[in-house]
């Protein structure tokens, strides 16, 4: 995994969505996690399907600085697998969703997995933006996406951050308007 960030690094990628994880970390996916975030690389990573607990995030989604994927379901709630700890950043949909399925078919999927390519496109269109157009505020590396994508997020259940839902649910028209206050300054 280590080696694939590497990889889409030297090949130009600008945004790494991972939807994988794994129960315990490794020094190398650690440098590695580093190393793109260093670099001015945007990581958008799942938080895993270990449903609720004290910590129940997944690798690399337990390294700070990622930005953390959970899941929610049609009625705007996390869903019941969604891991929650400390490092949730932000939610997506992510049950039934409509996937490309080994050989050649579709099927509907459900996970974290599944949220996180939804907050990397979002992601894409705000770099998108900025760099056709400007912004009032820099989206040019990871803690500017975070905090682009988190200040306009729309709260799921307690006023702020909160372990089960980070910072709420991703806005992605409110992400490329100009006019907004971040709720955390």
């Amino acid at each position: 995994i280590a080696a694939g960030m590497e990889w889409a690094v030297e090949a130009g990628a600008d945004i790494i969505s991972m939807s994988l994880g794994a129960s315990t970390g490794s020094d190398r996916l650690k440098q590695a996690t580093q190393k793109v975030i260093d670099q001015g690389k945007i990581l958008i990573v799942a938080a895993g399907n270990s449903g609720e607990g004290a910590d129940t995030i997944k690798f690399p989604g337990g390294y700070p600085d990622v930005i953390c994927v959970g899941s929610i379901n049609r009625e705007m709630r996390r869903s019941s697998f969604s891991s929650t700890g400390r490092n949730l950043s932000i939610m997506a949909p992510g049950e039934s969703i409509l996937s490309c399925y080994p050989p050649d078919q579709y099927a509907r999927l459900s996970g974290t997995s599944m949220a996180t390519p939804f907050v990397a496109g979002v992601a894409a269109l705000i770099l998108s933006k900025h760099r056709t157009h400007g912004g009032k505020t820099p989206c040019d590396n990871q803690k500017q996406m975070y905090e682009h994508l988190t200040k306009v997020a729309v709260d799921a259940e307690d006023p702020g951050w909160d372990k089960n839902t980070g910072w709420g649910i991703v806005n992605p028209k409110k992400s490329i308007e100009e006019k907004h206050a971040h709720p955390k300054v």
